[in-house]
């Protein structure tokens, strides 16, 4: 762990899994340096794949915000690999942000986050992701991130790991954390700038007009 005042490192950051029916930890593993590099407080967010046929194909992708990274731990193989590509990184151009605090106050800030939130599409077996310093959306297959062969891939191609382009989303759309509903495939997220949580059906082509501002407040 790390204090975020301080960006002192105490330990080494560890992955803890335990059973839930009755809250036994089952696994405890240091997640290892080779894969996040330099400073561990990037990694902000963990999303879980699990197969309901077969309790140890579970695998765990871990966002390193900081390098553009996804760390991949696979239970049944009791291994971490990471995969790093250009597609992960932020877009300096939407790396502005402009709101209004409670009190009518005008503020600038700037984000350089690279991957910052992603979400499961079990429908199409993808990981959808995207930068908060972007309005671009990607995706990704569950087979490539469960094959640790392909995370040495030359040069990190996008194109050689099959990552997908799905769009763009509206003006001042940079997205905080999202997350798809599996039953409807509708992505809900949180945009900042707008004030507003937004949905977008993943059957739709993502382009501006299908993002809907479900609740916004502009002060």
């Amino acid at each position: 762990g790390d204090t975020s005042d301080m960006q002192k490192q105490h330990s080494d950051p560890k992955l803890k899994i335990y059973r839930l029916n009755d809250n036994k930890l089952i696994r405890s593993r240091i997640i290892p340096k080779s894969t996040w590099f330099k400073n561990p407080s990037g990694l902000i967010s963990i999303v879980v794949n699990t197969d309901p046929d077969d309790c140890d194909a579970i695998y765990a992708y871990i966002l390193d915000t900081y390098n553009g990274f996804i760390i991949v731990y696979s239970y049944n193989q009791d291994k971490f690999w990471r995969f790093s590509t250009p597609l992960f990184y932020a877009d300096a151009k939407y790396s502005k942000f402009e709101v209004k605090t409670l009190r009518g106050n005008q503020i600038t800030y700037f984000r350089d986050n690279h991957i910052y939130s992603a979400t499961k599409d079990l429908h199409n077996q993808q990981l959808i992701y995207h930068s908060i310093a972007s309005l671009d959306e990607f995706a990704i297959n569950f087979t490539v991130l469960h094959n640790a062969s392909l995370a040495t891939c030359p040069n990190n191609d996008p194109d050689a790991l099959g990552i997908v382009y799905l769009g763009r989303k509206n003006d001042k759309g940079q997205t905080g954390v999202h997350s798809m509903n599996i039953h409807t495939q509708t992505v809900w997220g949180v945009q900042e700038q707008n004030y507003a949580i937004t949905c977008w059906n993943r059957q739709r082509p993502l382009i501006s007009d299908a993002v809907k501002m479900v609740v916004a407040d502009f002060y």
